[in-house]
């Protein structure tokens, strides 16, 4: 009895009687699933009876991948094959900032790659400050200077004093009066 294989041609499912081995192929020098495809478990290989070009497709996926229907570019031919993609992650998202102490934020930042997610542990200094020395858990946030006895503010996550500023509309106080902010009034250094 022949083995019959199915696979579809632009949309149209067409039998074919599916080759003990594809030994005897031709193997195209496009075709990216002529050997096992990755990923993949077990997989098959096979000619098309048509063009007797080899195919392969997957029967069964490493852990973490699923089999997914595509259509493969086989030289002049489109097929149907079985490959493996990532399954991908689940629970798998980012943590909202939260306050790690005075000026400092702290998160858990998570990727997924591929099925695998990856967590690390993120600092960056809170609004109002700018980070002044340091890296990671080892931050050093320093607060934004005042002028006229009002402190300075800035974007959470700041790297320099530049970044600090007194917003539009801030009334301030010296010696010489009282003064307010026209636009946004940056430090420099």
């Amino acid at each position: 009895m022949k083995k019959l294989f199915i696979y579809c041609i632009l949309g149209v499912v067409v039998v074919l009687p599916h080759p003990a081995s594809a030994d005897s192929c031709t193997v195209c020098a496009d075709d990216m699933y002529a050997s096992e495809p990755p990923n993949c478990a077990s997989w098959t290989g096979y000619c098309t009876n048509a063009t007797n070009w080899q195919i392969s497709s997957c029967d069964k996926c490493d852990d973490g991948y699923v089999r997914q229907l595509t259509t493969n570019h086989n030289c002049t031919n489109i097929s149907s094959v079985y490959e493996c993609v990532c399954a991908g992650c689940s629970d798998c998202s980012s943590t909202s900032w939260t306050s790690a102490g005075t000026g400092k934020e702290t998160r858990i930042y998570a990727q997924c790659n591929c099925n695998t997610c990856q967590k690390s542990a993120q600092y960056r200094c809170a609004a109002g400050y700018y980070r002044s020395s340091g890296s990671g858990s080892s931050t050093v946030c320093t607060r934004c200077p005042s002028s006229g006895g009002v402190y300075g503010t800035s974007a959470a996550g700041s790297t320099a004093i530049t970044s600090c500023y007194l917003p539009s509309g801030t009334s301030m106080s010296d010696t010489t009066g009282t003064y307010t902010c026209g636009s946004n009034a940056y430090y420099t250094n």
